[in-house]
Order: structure tokens, then C-alpha cells, then sequence
């Protein structure tokens, strides 16, 4: 038979190794989660390169067509950005 504790004992060498593998097992998921976060990270890194750079290239094109079109028909040009000026300044003006 059994003594109490001898019982008690094996309990808690039980519960210590339980302990042991919970601390390993966590160990192991921080670590995976780590390695998760930093993938999805340095994908919408490079997601966020390649709009910017789609972006850039967007802009640069519509100044450049804008600057060619400037010096095809200046006069044009300056009539547009006067009026143009001329509504901002009106509807920026009523706001006071």
C-alpha cells in the first residue's frame, strides 16, 4: 500500500513537469507568434513601397503632362490658373 506521502510526492513532480512543459510550450508560441507578426510586417512593408512607388510614378507623369501643356498654351494656362484662383479665393473667402 501506498503511503500518503509518497502519493503527494508523485503529485507534485507531476504538476512540476506539467509546469515545465506549459513554460516550454508558451515559450514556443511567443516565438512563432514573433516570426508571424514579423512576416505580415515586412509584407505590408512591401505593399506599402510598391504604392508609394506607384504613386510617385503617377505624380511625375501628371506634372510632367501638366508642365508640357503649360508650354504648349501659356496664356491658356495663366487664364485656368487665374480662374481657378479666383473660385478658391471666393469660397475660402465666404467662410469668415
Amino acid at each position: 500500500m501506498k503511503q500518503p506521502e509518497d502519493t503527494t510526492q508523485q503529485s507534485v513532480e507531476t504538476l512540476k513537469a506539467q509546469i515545465e512543459q506549459l513554460s516550454a510550450d508558451v515559450a514556443l508560441l511567443t516565438r512563432t507568434l514573433g516570426a508571424v507578426a514579423d512576416e505580415a510586417g515586412a509584407e505590408a512593408v512591401g505593399r506599402a513601397t510598391k504604392v508609394a512607388d506607384n504613386v510617385r510614378a503617377h505624380s511625375r507623369q501628371a506634372a510632367e503632362a501638366v508642365a508640357a501643356e503649360v508650354e504648349e498654351r501659356p496664356l491658356l494656362s495663366l487664364v485656368v490658373a487665374l480662374l481657378v484662383g479666383l473660385v478658391l479665393g471666393a469660397l475660402f473667402g465666404r467662410q469668415r
